[in-house]
């Protein structure tokens, strides 16, 4: 990394409290999300999210054949 952490230190933790770089790739002049990417369409997303929530729908519909 390049650029400067913030580190904060507690009896036996220690938490990342900010990053800073030039290179940052979350700077937003930098970084397209979304849809804008052009990786992803719509229907992409819409097929994404239903194949994330299967495996929710199979457990809700396993708990109803009782």
């Amino acid at each position: 990394m390049t650029g400067e952490v913030a580190v904060l230190y507690r009896p036996g933790n220690a938490f990342v409290a900010g990053v800073a770089s030039p290179y940052s790739l979350m700077t937003a002049s930098k970084g397209v999300y979304g849809e804008a990417a052009g990786e992803w369409t719509a229907a992409d997303a819409l097929g994404f999210s239903k194949m994330v929530g299967l495996p929710g729908m199979f457990w809700a519909r396993a708990g109803q054949q009782q």
